[in-house]
């Protein structure tokens, strides 16, 4: 590996996707049960993934939210607005998709809900950056929670995390470097639903919280 930049887990098919980024980039994949390694996807440069009912979610820092089966067959390309620069996507369980993304020209940054046609259905915000509690700056990763009823968010620039109820609404700033220790800009999440502990980490490390 050359440029790793993210990764994520299908507990169904007990499989690891790992994003590389970059001129060689491509999605590998890794077998739990014997750690087979393969090039699991090779025509894009991935920049973060997230799974859904066997089904990876690929976005590149564009416009485009790539999905692939778990035979990783392209089974959609999803065009976003125009503006919206997708940094990271979940796919939800009714079917659409919860976007962090950023709009370099125009200087907005957002958290928004699109359809399988990339219209947006719901906006949480989509705005200039700030630091008020309905605002953000720079949101970079968005991973559901309890069934997909709650969304946790890295806004990596208020160095905070975020929870929003499903239909986008905020149900509380959940963690900050001042209040709560978080020691360093969040750029991945995950969690576990059954211990309910959240992992946080960026370039530097992780660390881990209760939710």
């Amino acid at each position: 590996l050359q440029d790793p930049c993210d990764l994520t887990a299908d507990s169904t098919t007990q499989q690891l996707y790992v994003a590389e980024w970059g001129i060689s980039g491509c999605v590998w994949r890794i077998a739990a049960a014997d750690h087979t390694v393969d090039k699991f996807i090779t025509d894009v440069s991935p920049w973060s993934l997230s799974v859904t009912s066997g089904r990876l979610l690929v976005t590149t820092l564009s416009r485009s939210l790539l999905l692939y089966g778990a035979d990783g067959v392209r089974l959609q390309q999803i065009e976003l607005p125009k503006g919206m620069w997708a940094h990271h996507a979940v796919e939800t369980p009714r079917g659409t998709y919860i976007v962090c993304h950023t709009s370099w020209g125009a200087g907005r940054h957002g958290v928004s809900e699109v359809d399988g046609a990339g219209r947006a259905v719901r906006v949480y915000y989509d705005g200039p950056p700030g630091p008020g509690p309905l605002q953000l700056n720079y949101p970079c990763h968005v991973t559901q929670f309890a069934a997909g009823r709650r969304l946790l968010i890295a806004d990596r620039g208020n160095s905070r995390v975020l929870s929003l109820t499903a239909d986008l609404k905020l149900d509380r700033v959940l963690l900050t470097a001042d209040h709560d220790q978080l020691e360093w800009l969040p750029e991945r999440l995950s969690v576990n639903d059954k211990t309910r502990r959240l992992v946080v980490s960026n370039q530097y490390g992780s660390q881990q919280v209760s939710v």
